[in-house]
């Protein structure tokens, strides 16, 4: 049986790909996230996904490694992931009223047989009108800080928005889940095979 390496540490991608009960390992790949000059976000994010597939499979050739990314923007203004509770009210300020596009990135290497696709599912998240009380509690009351744009959507998070559009639901926690079975499948892995 082929070995299935998700290239992460994040525990968010970790729980998502639970999701598809297939057997996987989780290795972090330890590259340089820092976007390029004048690099757009979805640019970025395909470039990071391929770069964690890529560092992987240099170590674990006969496996399928899986690399993912996400980046967001509002307008030209990039979202990161706030790190602190300062940055996360400043950030969450930013977005109240506003339309994030978030970029989630997926690639699937196989070195042994020299495949490497890649997919990036785009999603509009609006934010309602937010007032300044509701972002600070929000901040106090979930740990996003280690999320881009600084929520979870799968929490309370949810409660930020007035509408999110996607035609895959779960790319907006971090991973294209929809995308990454369709790559999986193409090179011979399908979740509902026995």
């Amino acid at each position: 049986m082929t070995t299935i390496i998700l290239a992460t540490a994040s525990k968010y991608k970790y729980l998502q790909m639970r999701q598809l009960q297939l057997p996987f390992i989780c290795l972090a790949a330890d590259v340089d996230e820092t976007p390029l000059a004048s690099e757009s976000a979805k640019y970025t994010a395909i470039r990071l996904a391929k770069m964690k597939a890529k560092a992987i499979a240099d170590k674990h050739p006969d496996a399928v490694v899986i690399g993912c990314d996400q980046t967001a923007n509002i307008g030209e203004h990039r979202l990161d992931k706030p790190l602190s509770k300062t940055a996360a009210i400043d950030q969450l300020t930013r977005c109240s009223g506003k339309t994030a596009t978030f970029y989630s990135s997926v690639c699937v290497l196989h070195a042994l047989n020299g495949t490497e696709i890649s997919e990036t599912t785009e999603t509009n998240a609006t934010f309602r009108d937010l007032d300044s009380n509701e972002i600070a509690i929000y901040a106090e009351k979930e740990n996003a800080l280690n999320c881009a744009g600084g929520f979870k959507v799968e929490s309370l998070g949810i409660s930020l928005f007035e509408s999110v559009s996607s035609n895959d639901p779960s790319a907006l926690i971090g991973m294209p889940l929809i995308a990454l079975c369709r790559l999986l499948r193409s090179v011979g892995i399908n979740p509902l095979s026995t």
